[in-house]
């Protein structure tokens, strides 16, 4: 994957987020419960709106540059849904996160 031709599929992914980030700030209360869902969990996360600002001056050139450093660093915001306890929940992210062995990264480092 790193050496494959990837900027037609990032530049249709780029647009598609572009276009759905759009009318974040628009979202009527009548959506399902699952389009809400990000919004619920906004107060935990960046929000679309400054996703958004970043993907808009983020080009092919920057992604390539850092895709041999993927999935070395970042951040994660965990939310578990289904039949589990706490516990379960818990061990479940722990879990997650020592397989992505993700370096963490400060989030005002993301942008």
């Amino acid at each position: 994957m790193r050496k494959a031709n990837v900027q037609p599929l990032f530049e249709e992914a780029r647009d598609w987020l572009l276009r759905d980030f759009e009318g974040a700030a628009l979202a009527k209360p009548y959506r399902q419960a699952l389009d809400l869902l990000p919004k619920m969990l906004e107060e935990n996360n960046h929000g679309e709106g400054v996703l958004r600002e970043i993907l808009e001056g983020y080009q092919y050139e920057n992604f390539k540059e850092e895709l041999g450093n993927w999935f070395l660093n970042g951040y994660s915001n965990w939310f578990v849904h289904g039949n589990f306890s706490k516990d379960e929940a818990l061990a479940l992210v722990k879990g997650a996160g020592s397989v992505l062995a993700l370096q963490e990264a400060p989030l005002d480092g993301l942008a």
